[in-house]
């Protein structure tokens, strides 16, 4: 077998159980965030 030490990939993810600022705003505007459609009634 032949190996190769690899580099960890240094990630951050942060989950919210809610959407604010320009995030909220491009919802409401169109029902998408970052172009992911997002379901109905979402609350901020």
């Amino acid at each position: 077998m032949i190996v190769k030490k690899a580099k960890p990939l240094k990630i951050e993810v942060i989950v919210r159980g809610y959407i604010t600022g320009s995030a909220y705003k491009e919802y409401i505007k169109s029902g998408t965030v970052c172009g992911i459609v997002l379901p109905n009634g979402l609350e901020n």
